[in-house]
């Protein structure tokens, strides 16, 4: 889409901030009719990894882990985020040397403003950052093209956010939950209609190509704790 067909599909005030940040450096496209700006290289697939509940030790846990296998597994990851990011997934991907894709709620400004150290970090993997809202905040056009872009979704789930599962489950695509996500209503109900729960990305897609275990002199840290990966091919 060229430029001033792109611009013309936004608002007043969001067509001069992308003005300015296409200017600046920005790349502009129309991803699952949504008007997007971002920095970097676009996934042409990947697997949706991301918190979209409470972020506790025990999630960061299962999400780095989750992110390292996926990433020493060759599989690009792309990740919600409600604000930065989730650090444990950006880690997970540094260290298996893998690639993300980071899609955040906020605007495209307010991002820039405060994360900017995040966004290079994500560039440095040879992903991106991908803002489908360029001037407010908006977490469920986020969430939604998260989902979109992605192949297959393992999540930890809060209440509210089940309907995006299903969603991906209707249409013929891969999901499963981290185990965290049965402290949710949502997460339970999933899991009770068939939605396999699991504790990291190797015990339940057939792409995994590593596993990740505790081991007290491991190559990797996180949290304090040491881990190292058994190659399975």
């Amino acid at each position: 889409m060229d430029r001033r067909a792109f611009l013309s599909l936004l608002g007043t005030e969001e067509r001069n901030i992308a003005e300015k940040a296409i200017d600046d450096g920005a790349s502009h496209a129309l991803v699952s009719s949504c008007p997007v700006l971002y920095y970097g290289t676009l996934p042409c697939h990947g697997l949706l990894l991301s918190s979209l509940g409470a972020d506790t030790r025990e999630t960061g846990r299962e999400l780095y882990i989750s992110a390292l296998e996926a990433a020493l597994s060759g599989v690009e990851i792309i990740s919600y985020a409600s604000g930065k990011g989730q650090l444990s997934v950006l880690c997970g991907a540094e260290d298996g040397e893998g690639r993300i894709h980071l899609i955040p709620a906020d605007g495209l400004r307010r991002f820039l403003s405060s994360s900017r150290d995040r966004m290079r970090r994500v560039l440095l993997t040879g992903g991106s950052v991908i803002f489908p809202s360029i001037s407010g905040r908006d977490p469920s056009l986020a969430i939604s093209l998260s989902f979109a872009l992605s192949d297959a979704a393992l999540v930890s789930l809060g209440n509210g956010f089940g309907r995006y599962v299903s969603s991906m489950l209707d249409e013929g695509k891969d999901a499963a939950l981290l185990r965290s996500s049965l402290s949710s209503r949502d997460g339970r109900r999933l899991a009770l209609e068939g939605c396999p729960v699991v504790d990291s990305f190797s015990m339940c897609f057939s792409d995994a190509r590593a596993i990740v275990h505790p081991h007290p002199e491991g190559r990797f840290s996180f949290l304090s704790e040491c881990f190292d990966a058994l190659r399975l091919c």
